[in-house]
C-alpha cells in the first residue's frame, strides 16, 4: 500500500507496527480491514478517556462543586465527540454501501466483511453520540446552578439593599442643612437618631417577611 503523505496516518502506522510484530494478512481486504480496526481502536480509546472525564464531571456536579472550567471541559468533551462522529458517519456510510453491493464478481482476496465493520461502527457512533449528549446535558445543568446561583446573590444583594434604604432615608433627612430639624437640641439626639435608622430597618424587615420575601 502506497500512499502520497509525507506523515503516516496513525491507524495506518498502528497497522505497519503490528505487522512488523509478526502479525500478518492474507489479502488486500484482510490489510484494509486491520486498518479499519486500529481506526475503530482508536476513537474507542479516545471515546473512553471522553467518558471517563465526563463521569468525573458528572460526580463534582451530583456532589454540589459547579466551576467554571468544568463548562470548558465538557465543551472540549463535546467538540471531540462531533469531530469523531463527522470521521464515522463517512465510514459508517461507504461500508453500509458496500454491503448493500454485489461482491460475488469480485475476487475472493478483495471482498470486504463489510456488514461485520459495518455493524463495529454503528456501535462506536453510537455511544459516541451517547457522550455527545451527556456532554451538552451536563453543560445545560451547569448553566442552570449557575444561574440559580447568580439569581440567589441577587436576591440577598436586594435583601440588603431594602434593609439600608430606611436608614439611608433617615440620615438624608438629618443630613439637611435647614432650620427646624427635630433633636438638633437634645442631648441624646444621635442615640434617637440611630435608634429611629435601626427601627426602620426592622420595619423593613418585618414588611418583607410579612411579604414573604425574607424566610
Amino acid at each position: 500500500m502506497i500512499s502520497g503523505r509525507h506523515q503516516a496516518l496513525c491507524a495506518v502506522d498502528a497497522t505497519r507496527r503490528v505487522l512488523e510484530g509478526g502479525h500478518r494478512v492474507e489479502t488486500v481486504a484482510a490489510l484494509l480491514e486491520k486498518i479499519i480496526d486500529e481506526v475503530a481502536d482508536t476513537m474507542d480509546r479516545v471515546a473512553d478517556k471522553i467518558g471517563a472525564e465526563i463521569d468525573s464531571i458528572e460526580e463534582r456536579i451530583l456532589a454540589g462543586e459547579i466551576k467554571s472550567e468544568m463548562r470548558s471541559a465538557l465543551g472540549r468533551s463535546r467538540r471531540t465527540s462531533v469531530r469523531l462522529h463527522r470521521q464515522l458517519a463517512g465510514l459508517r456510510t461507504l461500508f453500509h454501501r458496500l454491503e448493500q453491493k454485489n461482491s460475488d464478481h469480485l475476487s475472493p482476496p478483495l471482498r470486504l466483511q463489510a456488514g461485520k465493520l459495518a455493524q463495529r461502527l454503528d456501535g462506536l457512533d453510537h455511544d459516541i453520540v451517547e457522550l455527545r449528549e451527556r456532554s451538552r446535558l451536563l453543560e445545560e445543568e451547569i448553566h442552570f446552578k449557575m444561574e440559580e446561583e447568580s439569581n440567589r446573590h441577587l436576591h440577598t444583594l436586594s435583601i440588603v439593599t431594602t434593609l439600608l434604604l430606611p436608614p439611608t432615608l433617615v440620615t438624608g433627612i438629618f443630613g439637611m442643612n435647614t432650620k427646624g430639624l427635630p433633636l438638633t437640641d437634645v442631648e441624646t439626639g444621635f442615640l434617637w437618631a440611630a435608634a429611629l435608622m435601626i427601627g426602620a430597618a426592622g420595619l423593613a424587615y418585618l414588611i418583607m417577611r410579612r411579604l414573604g420575601i425574607v424566610r
